[in-house]
């Protein structure tokens, strides 16, 4: 099994350092990243420290995740679970949204775009560990308040929009709420009336070539921000299992 390890010289302010994979039978040689399988020896006067376990991953390797003992405690990873989720139709649609009232406060979690980024930070929350999803998932926790929910294709304010705030910080923003056109296509933000238009205009996304009013669009039709979005209260059922990322 490789060994790692750092060290390092203090003079004053400054501090110098040496780390890489511990030579067999040398413990104070390495071979340091970058530098094919030259050897350095450590000068006496560097004293060893722990290594850092974000240098391990993001520098040199990424440690083994055990799986299988992962999959004893029943976790899942992070994609699976949304898969799961997606299967039991957890995702809220369109047909959600309509029952919803103007000025009701509720917690989702949106799984938009960065939602993985958010998760996988190591400082927050370790690789290869089973974490409460509640846990894992806090950064892309929101606090929706919807502000205009009209059911009548076409009336006046009839628009689809929300303010978002995130907890922990930040002022709630109002946006407009993003539609998926199509199964497993493209998530797509509405206009300002609540109505899909005919063509993206850049040209990045296919549009269903008519404007519809999101009351004109199947009541199955996703919604979201960026992404598919879910009640909190899904994410911490009792039942929900611990999560991990690899």
């Amino acid at each position: 099994m490789r060994e790692f390890a750092r060290f390092e010289k203090r003079t004053g302010n400054v501090i110098q350092t040496l780390q890489g994979r511990v030579v067999p039978g040398q413990p104070r040689a390495v071979v340091e990243p970058g530098k094919g399988a030259r050897v350095t020896p450590v000068p006496a006067d560097y004293r060893r420290v722990p290594v850092r376990r974000a240098w391990l991953q993001d520098t040199w390797c990424r440690l083994p995740v055990d799986r299988a003992a992962l999959r004893a405690k029943g976790a899942l990873t992070i994609a699976a679970w949304e898969r799961a989720m997606q299967a039991q139709r957890r995702w809220l649609t369109l047909k959600d949204v309509r029952a919803w009232k103007a000025g009701r406060t509720v917690d989702v979690l949106i799984l938009h775009r960065n939602a993985a980024d958010l998760a996988e930070d190591e400082d927050a929350n370790p690789r290869g560990k089973a974490i409460p999803a509640p846990q894992i998932l806090r950064a892309s926790r929101v606090r929706l308040t919807p502000q205009q929910v009209t059911a009548t294709a076409g009336a006046a304010g009839g628009a689809l929009d929300a303010a978002l705030s995130w907890p922990g910080g930040g002022e709630a923003h109002s946006t407009h709420l993003h539609v998926q056109v199509r199964p497993g296509g493209a998530w797509y933000p509405l206009d300002a009336d609540g109505t899909l238009p005919a063509k993206d205009g850049q040209g990045f996304f296919r549009l269903l070539g008519r404007p519809v009013h999101w009351t004109a669009l199947p009541p199955s039709t996703r919604v979201g921000w960026r992404g598919p979005m879910m009640l909190w209260s899904s994410v911490a059922a009792p039942r929900t299992p611990a999560l991990y990322w690899e």
